[in-house]
């Protein structure tokens, strides 16, 4: 554990800043998402992203997986003013993976269905620390509700998932009784 968060042995704090370093502006946060693309998540995500990165603030994005590099493309084609704040880090060995996990703020993990039990990408950002803001549907269970393990908003209203990572981002007790809670 470092700073609260399961992190590879070899990583030190110096490392996660310089992942930080390289995909945002200074002072701006991190949200990243990790997973491996499907139709249903970059339906989702080519909703969400655009709306989260319009606010003006200095944030960017890190996509996270195989399929990333793609789904940056996607989103850059969508809205070519997007090219300098989101970025893909594509299929990375899991030393890597923990130390870019580690560098985001918040992991947007939206899923059609709802956050479940299942879902690795998730439980690998609760095993981080990482705050994380998903959606409820249904294969959620009532845990996700209960624990406040994570920020949750219904599947069909992505304007809430926007908001929730919105209000989030600049809330640092917020995130961390979220990540205290995952």
């Amino acid at each position: 554990l470092q700073n609260g968060r399961v992190i590879d042995e070899s990583a030190t704090d110096e490392s996660v800043e310089a992942i930080r370093a390289r995909y945002t502006r200074a002072g701006g946060a991190l949200v990243g998402h990790f997973g491996t693309y499907d139709r249903h998540v970059t339906n989702l995500l080519l909703q969400s992203v655009p709306e989260l990165l319009k606010n003006g603030r200095p944030q960017a994005v890190l996509l996270l997986g195989r399929g990333s590099e793609a789904m940056r493309d996607q989103l850059i084609e969508k809205l070519p003013a997007l090219t300098d704040r989101v970025h893909a880090a594509g299929t990375l060995a899991a030393a890597e993976l923990s130390l870019h996990v580690s560098a985001c703020d918040v992991m947007l993990q939206p899923y059609i269905d709802g956050v479940s039990t299942r879902r690795g990408s998730t439980m690998i950002a609760l095993a981080h620390g990482v705050p994380v803001v998903t959606t409820s549907g249904s294969l959620t269970e009532p845990l996700w509700a209960e624990s406040d393990a994570v920020a949750l908003a219904p599947v069909e209203d992505m304007p809430a998932l926007v908001e929730t990572t919105q209000r989030l981002l600049p809330d640092k007790p917020g995130r961390k009784r979220i990540s205290l809670a995952g």
